[in-house]
């Protein structure tokens, strides 16, 4: 649905990612904004147990949940290449999420403000290398935190365009 905002998470599934807080996040959003979509975006997961907990986890989530949309399995494109599919993923989202708990200095970010769009990071020495708070992005670190600043962001079609052209900058 067009009129639906799109919060995006792309990264593997791991528990360092914390696909599981952008769930959370959504789920704290959804309560006052019932127009929003997530996505889980992720392909070149580790195998292992801790994944296969994980991905078990987040199924169960999403598989009762219509606007929880996960791709985990580079096999669900079909004969849309992976780059085309970020690409689109990229420019039809609202919010970029980069919820990682430790981050380097992450591509994700880049290509999402390189898209000009919002993203909003927990705090990490990645994130903060690239994203001066409130300015071209948004630095966070509590649930209460980044939810109040991604529905500020989604109730504000300026801020979102200001936000995503400074990204790009």
């Amino acid at each position: 649905d067009s009129s639906q905002s799109i919060l995006t998470q792309i990264g593997r599934f791991s528990l360092q990612k914390n696909p599981l807080g952008a769930i959370n996040i959504f789920l704290a959003i959804r309560e006052s904004n019932k127009n929003v979509q997530l996505l889980l975006v992720g392909f070149n997961n580790l195998p292992g147990e801790e994944t296969e907990l994980l991905m078990k986890k987040i199924s169960e989530i999403s598989d009762n949940d219509p606007n929880i949309h996960v791709f985990s399995d580079i096999s669900q494109l079909g004969s849309v290449s992976q780059d085309m599919f970020l690409n689109a993923i990229y420019t039809a989202s609202d919010v970029i999420l980069n919820m990682s708990y430790k981050e380097a200095f992450g591509l994700v970010i880049t290509e999402g403000m390189w898209k000009q769009r919002v993203v909003v990071a927990q705090e990490s020495s990645g994130a903060t290398l690239q994203i001066r708070d409130g300015v071209n992005g948004y630095i966070v670190n509590s649930l209460q935190g980044t939810t109040s600043t991604i529905e500020k962001v989604l109730h504000n079609r300026i801020l979102r365009h200001k936000i995503g052209r400074e990204a790009r900058k």
